[in-house]
């Protein structure tokens, strides 16, 4: 799954939050990686109309704190204490350390002694981390961005004082982007948002796909001049249905417990793994084992190896490329007394061959309502094929 970003009036942390939550990302699992920060935040979506378009508009809703600047340490600290999985903890990791980089050049001082105060906040961590729960949630491997538009001449005042729009540290997260102006006295590109863009995407055109659904993220203000929001376009790749190469990792194991092989084949796929799953085998010396099969993209192969020495105690793993097909992916949602459920779409060649309703929606719908898991499935089926 591709995202591609089109910033035509800015982007601030808020705006990609919406964005996401508007091309169909779950606000519950948004919501489930917050709490796990232990730190009271909670997303909140509208509908709003910024000039003639309609978006979403996220909201963090944090408790009230006093006055924090925290450091680059202790976000990160609150990084590595939530629920995110591997690549989306790398991301967010990616988006602080480079804002930290840029505010130091600004301030003249180690990325170890900014304090992040606008960014440090409570609803500016709500918006990174939940941004990144929101591209895991919707699959997205890949990130392009057009160039992002910027405001001024002018003026804004901030935790550190009255600077120059665009701010400084967006200046410097943006080096070697193309860029876009756009005149007016008020900041359209935060730096939060260019951090973002610098972490997650690359700078580059529309690619070539399948165009699954796009959406808008809406900003605070409802500017007259220019439509307050920012575009994401879904794309499948042109390629999807291709045979693509992938790297099969095996190994026997006879000596640990079925809680330990679970964990480790969970850490597997938080690290990445395509697919992994256990064979039971008859091992020397007539011992009842297991093989442990990993799927993983060639570039992920050394990582994985890595992790299945880490969490199993294997002395070796065997390796193998394989050719695999895969079917074009797209979504839908069914709305119903349970509340949302995803249906999941698989295309081959230009004609729908799968369908099938995303099990984490119908899980917390049964939970929801308390209704067998399998009506509410049959239920949402029925609902999708009449339209």
């Amino acid at each position: 799954m591709h995202l591609h970003l089109d910033p035509f009036s800015g982007i601030a942390g808020d705006m990609l939050l919406g964005c996401l939550l508007d091309l169909g990302a779950s606000l519950e699992s948004v919501n489930a990686t917050l709490a796990s920060c232990e730190l009271g935040l909670e997303v909140q979506v509208e509908r709003v109309m910024r000039g003639v378009l309609a978006g979403s508009r996220a909201r963090v809703h944090a408790p009230e704190e006093e006055p924090c600047a925290r450091h680059l340490s202790d976000v990160l600290a609150l990084l590595e204490a939530s629920s995110l999985g591997e690549r989306g903890r790398s991301r967010a990791r990616a988006a602080f350390e480079a804002l930290a980089e840029a505010e130091a050049r600004v301030h003249g001082c180690s990325p170890e002694q900014v304090h992040f105060h606008e960014v440090g906040a409570l609803d500016s961590i709500g918006d990174v981390f939940g941004s990144c729960a929101a591209l895991e949630d919707l699959g997205i491997e890949t990130v392009s961005s057009a160039p992002p538009t910027l405001g001024g001449p002018g003026r804004i005042r901030c935790e550190h004082g009255v600077v120059p729009i665009p701010a400084p540290a967006v200046l410097h997260l943006l080096e070697g982007w193309p860029l876009r102006s756009f005149p007016c006295e008020r900041e359209l590109t935060t730096p939060t948002g260019a951090a973002l863009l610098r972490a997650l995407a690359t700078p580059g055109e529309l690619p070539t796909g399948r165009l699954l659904r796009n959406g808008y993220g809406a900003g605070s203000r409802d500017a007259p001049e220019l439509p307050n929001l920012l575009r994401g376009i879904l794309l499948a790749p042109q390629e999807a249905t291709s045979a693509l190469e992938v790297t099969l990792l095996e190994t026997n194991i006879d000596d640990q417990s079925a809680e330990q092989l679970a964990f480790a084949a969970e850490q597997l796929r938080e690290a990445g793994a395509l697919d992994v799953w256990f064979s039971p085998i008859m091992m020397k010396k007539g011992r009842p084992g297991h093989v442990l099969a990993v799927l993983a993209a060639p570039s992920d192969s050394e990582l994985l190896e890595a992790c299945i020495f880490r969490h199993t105690s294997s002395f070796g793993v065997r390796k193998r490329r394989l050719q695999r097909r895969v079917l074009e992916r797209s979504f839908q949602t069914v709305e119903g007394p349970w509340g949302s459920v995803r249906v999941k779409l698989g295309w081959y060649k230009g004609e729908r061959v799968a369908v099938a309703p995303e099990f984490e929606d119908l899980k917390a719908a049964a939970r929801a309502t308390g209704r067998p898991l399998s009506q509410i499935a049959a239920e949402v089926l029925r609902r999708f094929e009449k339209g």
